[in-house]
């Protein structure tokens, strides 16, 4: 081996050691999150009312929800700077053009400070005293979770 060869691997020895004795990272964890709504079904002309609620170790930056109807979305957001839980009462309007029996999903979304992203959803129907006619609309596409992502940051 010649000189700057010694040099190079007691360079990168040095380097190795030292990395080794960093102190241990902070421990990632995923947020956990909880959707209650004060209802199971929805109103015509009333708010949907509930709770939504994160926990996160390392600090909430974001906690939103959202009522998603086929043609709009209404939304109820707070920010934090590293806050270890967050929550709060919401009322969620939606389209008064909504049609009785129709599915309307609710969707909360938290972002924590190490950009992890943990959504719920739970769907319900608006009901209006007329009975379903067939098998219900189970909500499927409602509330696109990479766009409300989107519209988190």
């Amino acid at each position: 081996m010649t000189g700057q060869a010694v040099a190079r691997v007691a360079v990168l020895s040095a380097v190795v050691a030292a990395s080794a004795c960093v102190g241990e990272r902070e421990r990632l964890d995923v947020p956990r999150l909880t959707l209650e709504l004060a209802d199971s079904v929805a109103q015509p002309h009333a708010p949907i009312f509930g709770r939504v609620r994160a926990v996160d170790q390392s600090g909430v930056i974001f906690l939103g929800v959202y009522a998603c109807t086929r043609d709009s979305i209404f939304r109820q957001r707070q920010d934090y700077i590293r806050t270890d839980s967050a929550e709060f009462d919401f009322d969620l309007h939606f389209a008064a053009n909504t049609p009785p029996n129709a599915p309307i999903r609710v969707l909360a979304v938290t972002i924590d400070n190490q950009d992890f992203t943990v959504d719920t959803s739970q769907v319900i129907y608006l009901r209006t005293g007329e009975p379903p006619s067939g098998p219900p609309d189970p909500g499927e596409g409602l509330c696109n979770t990479s766009a409300a992502r989107q519209q988190a940051r």
